[in-house]
Parts: structure tokens; C-alpha cells; sequence
């Protein structure tokens, strides 16, 4: 995660100083980064200001322009937990946003979310359909039942209706289509 650091003062006086800085998780080297960047700028300077992120919208929103070292280092942090999962990660930290909806940035410390992505994922489809067929094959949920009956199965609907139901979410993804998860 990255993130554009300014020295508020120098703003405010009409110049722009500062740097994009690679964010750590660690509190104090992020404090150290806010003091070089404020040297940079008007004498005497204390307060900085962020001005962009470059990392997942679903971490950066709650951080706002006034980030603090510490907020800054659970961002990383937040971030790096989800970085064992390779391709999911983005779509694994945005549906942990999006429905866990943490309200300030500390509500993401010691979150890993690549335990709760692992304990949730269901597996992943072109369509809901898809995944459901492949989901309840896998499960075995309609072996027994003969096949002039099993093929009537309405897959669409079975997945619809535990979706609406509140069982599992989804979550679109570019690799494939959607990605299911189940609700706690």
C-alpha cells in the first residue's frame, strides 16, 4: 500500500511538498516517513495531510486525509493479511468491507482476512447457476436421488433462494465470474 503525503503548512501556504510512501505496518516507520516528508516542508511543521492511496478502495476509505501512523499501520496490515491469497485478495478484502462494514479503521486491526475468506469460500462459477451445480456435485447433496428426478433440479433457483435467504453472498471477481461465499 502506498499513500501521497503532504506537508499540511506548506499547503496552506501555497506550496505543494510531499511524496508517495510506501506504508508499513509497523506505527513508528510510519511516523518516521510523516517526519522526513514534513521536513521537506514550511519550518516547524506537525501536521501532514493524505492526498491518495494506491491500494484497495475498501481499506483506503476509512482512512480519510488525515491518516495517523497507526491508522496507516493497520491499513498495511489489513492488507497484508489477505496477501497469501494471490488473485482473491482484492475481491477477499472488498467483501470484508462490504459485509462485515467496519465503521472506523481500528475495527480492521488484527483482522486476517485470509482466514476469514478460507473459512467462508464456497467456490467460484460464470454464474450463480453454475457454482451451485458444481457446488451441490461436489457435496454430493443429490446423490441418492435417481436421475429422471435429479434433472428436473432447478440450480438457478436453489442458489437464488439461498442468497436471498441470507446463506451465502457473493462477490464478482475478473477471473471468474463470481466468487461465493457462505454468511456467518
Amino acid at each position: 500500500m502506498r499513500a501521497w503525503i503532504g506537508c499540511l503548512a506548506s499547503y496552506n501556504n501555497g506550496r505543494l511538498v510531499g511524496d508517495w510512501c510506501d506504508v508499513s505496518t509497523d506505527a513508528d516507520e510510519n511516523a518516521a516517513m510523516i517526519a522526513a516528508v514534513l521536513a521537506k516542508g514550511t519550518p516547524g511543521a506537525e501536521e501532514h495531510f493524505v492526498a491518495d492511496y494506491e491500494g484497495p478502495k475498501a481499506v483506503t476509505y476509512l482512512l480519510g486525509e488525515y491518516a495517523s501512523a497507526a491508522a496507516l499501520a493497520i491499513a498495511a496490515a489489513f492488507e497484508e493479511s489477505a496477501a497469501p491469497l494471490g488473485d482473491h485478495a482484492e475481491p477477499a478484502l472488498d467483501a470484508y468491507t462490504d459485509n462485515v462494514c467496519p465503521q472506523r479503521i481500528d475495527d480492521l486491526d488484527s483482522v486476517d482476512v485470509a482466514d476469514w475468506w478460507n473459512d467462508l469460500y464456497a467456490g467460484e462459477g460464470d454464474t450463480l447457476a453454475d457454482w451451485a451445480e458444481s457446488y451441490l456435485e461436489e457435496t454430493g447433496f443429490l446423490e441418492g436421488i435417481p436421475d429422471d428426478v435429479a434433472r428436473y433440479f432447478d440450480f438457478e433457483a436453489w442458489a437464488r433462494d439461498m442468497r436471498l435467504g441470507g446463506e451465502i453472498f457473493t462477490v464478482s471477481s475478473a477471473s471468474a465470474g463470481i466468487i461465493v461465499l457462505h454468511s456467518r
